[in-house]
């Protein structure tokens, strides 16, 4: 078994692991840490790289950092397993932009959600490259800080590419086998509990079993199916690829400490603003708002955040057991329908729709929580509001996510008056589940980044560390020999050459090469001893 790591972050995963004949994608993630402004060469403005066109899927402007696929033959992946929808983000450039001829599995949920995730960054990008043309001061110093070190980056993906791609991904459910080229290897996804249809995968073989630990949640009092490590357990290989390491408050804590923050905030007549995705926590943030605060006002405001709202209530089957539940009240699995019908929640696509602005002058005098994208800070509406917004001191700027510190953000936005608060919600698992998890599972082998390495419990497991770009080959794995075979189409002249002694039973003995081609074994000679005629006597031994 071979393996190897693709992804520039850590937490934006994507590795290539090889089974035999068979080579397998884990994950597609984009980084969105660093994003970069390419400004046309002669146009009198710093870019980040002088040689790049001017034109291309977004104005040539826009650029991010994909996966390396160049230092991976990616025609010869087979299949790619997506563990969320936030780990598909850069599947575009490998579906269209690459030779990759192979076959893409996620569950449904991870499917829709990541492909509106796409498409909510093609818009950002195209209404970032626009504002930048137009007054590019704002951003100076955002674009100075994201540009040291980043290279080219990729022309950031179409909607064209993002329609495209999606049409080349296999829809699946948990517990949901597909068998792959390889007669005997198959893939099955696992609830990872992280999100709607979020997943690990489990990769058996008649050999060995490998587990891809994907990010993973053991927090309750949320909306999501639950994990589910038991089909897991007796894996011969874990990989593990994501863990929250940071020293945090646990996940309902830093919720309930924000929902106290903004309560504050509201209290005191200032809005607040929260830098966030347009699915995922949001949903179990606006339950508590809108349990401890019956009369708040809140925004949310992305390209898809109308869908994204309406699409969680319409799958049932990958929640937990308690909003399932309520189908047969019935009532509604979550309780944003219900604000928006007594109009206390507001979806708008950009703050340049003409119907926000209707809705905040009607609404200017009661205090509002606004759901903004896009958590880097780095683009979408959330930079108005730092910048052009008229902030006072009673407001606050609340940000929540993990992977975003929001250090840099008053060296960034030097004008901003709002008070600013870091309640960093990390839903993944703590090495201390981590260590339990492992404990259940008793893999031979585990398989992490090397950051991680300090997080794997002592154990009887050899634990076997890789870095970016490094190729990591695993030793065999000890156990019984499998219990099934292989089969084989066998060529025609091969059964030309078979002779079976009378006395030997059911058997022939045979000599011949074994060739695996695109997953399938073939049985077959070479030219120069492919037999002219049906032997009449004994085969010759057997050679290896």
């Amino acid at each position: 078994m071979q393996f190897q790591s693709l992804g520039h972050d850590p937490h934006a995963q994507c590795h290539v692991l090889t089974v035999g004949p068979v080579r397998l994608m884990l994950d597609c993630g984009l980084e969105l840490t660093s994003f970069a402004v390419h400004r046309p060469p002669g146009d009198g403005s710093e870019g980040t790289s002088g040689d790049a066109p001017e034109t291309g899927p977004c104005g040539g402007r826009m650029r991010v950092r994909a996966p390396c696929f160049e230092a991976f033959p990616v025609e010869t992946i087979d299949a790619v397993l997506i563990t969320n929808h936030m780990n598909m983000l850069a599947l575009p450039f490998l579906t269209e932009y690459t030779g990759f001829a192979g076959q893409v599995y996620a569950t449904h949920p991870t499917l829709q959600m990541g492909l509106k995730h796409m498409e909510e960054l093609v818009h950002l990008a195209q209404s970032m490259t626009e504002r930048d043309l137009a007054d590019p001061a704002p951003r100076a110093t955002a674009q100075t800080r994201v540009s040291d070190g980043f290279g080219a980056g990729n022309l950031m993906y179409s909607l064209k590419d993002v329609q495209a791609c999606g049409s080349k991904v296999q829809g699946v459910a948990y517990m949901q086998p597909m068998d792959l080229l390889a007669e005997g290897l198959r893939v099955i996804p696992v609830s990872s509990g992280f999100c709607i249809g979020g997943t690990n995968w489990l990769v058996e073989s008649p050999f060995k079993r490998i587990a891809y630990l994907g990010p993973s949640s053991s927090t309750t009092m949320r909306h999501p199916s639950g994990i589910d490590t038991e089909p897991l357990i007796g894996s011969d290989v874990l990989i593990v690829s994501d863990v929250n390491v940071a020293v945090r408050e646990p996940p309902v804590r830093a919720m309930m400490e924000m929902v106290k923050t903004a309560q504050s905030t509201l209290a005191g007549g200032g809005h607040v603003f929260i830098p966030s995705y347009p699915s995922g926590l949001l949903y179990d943030i606006i339950e508590l708002l809108r349990t401890k605060l019956q009369t708040v006002q809140i925004c949310c405001i992305s390209p898809v955040a109308e869908y994204c709202l309406a699409y969680a209530g319409i799958v049932m089957e990958w929640l937990c057991s308690s909003r399932q539940e309520k189908v047969y009240i019935p009532s509604e699995p979550f309780g944003h329908q219900e604000l928006k019908r007594r109009g206390q929640l507001h979806t708008f696509a950009s703050i340049t729709a003409p119907e926000f602005g209707q809705m905040y002058q009607a609404n200017r005098a009661n205090p509002t929580v606004f759901f903004v994208s896009h958590p880097s800070l780095l683009l979408g509406d959330i930079q108005y509001f730092l910048t052009t917004w008229p902030q006072s001191s009673r407001d606050a700027l609340i940000c929540i996510e993990p992977d975003f510190s929001p250090a840099a953000v008053r060296e960034q936005y030097p004008g901003l008056r709002m008070q600013l608060y870091y309640f960093p919600i990390d839903l993944r698992v703590t090495s201390r589940a981590l260590g339990k998890m492992i404990e259940d599972i008793d893999p031979q082998h585990i398989l992490c980044p090397k950051a991680l390495a300090d997080c794997i419990p002592k154990s009887t497991a050899r634990c076997v560390t890789f870095a970016h770009l490094q190729t990591v080959l695993l030793p065999p794995v000890k156990g019984p020999a499998p219990d099934r075979f292989l089969s084989a189409t066998v060529e025609p002249h091969v059964m030309d050459g078979l002779y079976r002694p009378v006395t030997d039973g059911p058997w022939a003995p045979l000599v011949c090469d074994l060739h695996t081609v695109n997953g399938k074994h073939v049985v077959g000679l070479e030219d120069d001893n492919r037999p002219t005629k049906r032997r009449r006597g004994p085969s010759p031994p057997v050679q290896p």
